[in-house]
């Protein structure tokens, strides 16, 4: 557990959240949910993120600790992991996008990843 902790790096957080909170370690488990939150651009731009299944990534993506001050900037990582596989995350799209405020989205934004 002591090596885990010491070993929290955007790379490694999500998984040693999941590990943690599987074999019901709570204190590593908030560590390394305090890390990931407080890490959160450089959590997403990681190949662990990319590779989180749908819950997991729902439960991060909606916890009250994170720190984005637009709601851009939620849209960008749902289409971030979706496009890592797309054929198979599309179906998943509308149930992330439930996840945010879409209305608080500036539209420009919108319209350029429409284009």
């Amino acid at each position: 557990e002591k090596f885990l902790e010491v070993s929290l790096s955007p790379d490694t957080c999500l998984g040693t959240w999941a590990l943690a909170d599987k074999v019901s370690c709570l204190k590593l488990s908030a560590m390394a949910r305090s890390y990931a939150l407080k890490k959160f651009e450089e959590v997403c731009a990681t190949e662990e993120f990319l590779e989180l299944p749908l819950n997991f990534l729902k439960m991060y993506i909606s916890d009250e600790g994170l720190p984005v001050k637009k709601e851009e900037q939620l849209l960008d990582v749902i289409m971030l992991w979706a496009k890592h596989n797309l054929e198979e995350r599309l179906r998943h799209l509308k149930e992330l996008l439930e996840c945010i405020w879409i209305s608080r989205v500036d539209q420009q934004h919108l319209r350029n990843m429409m284009e």
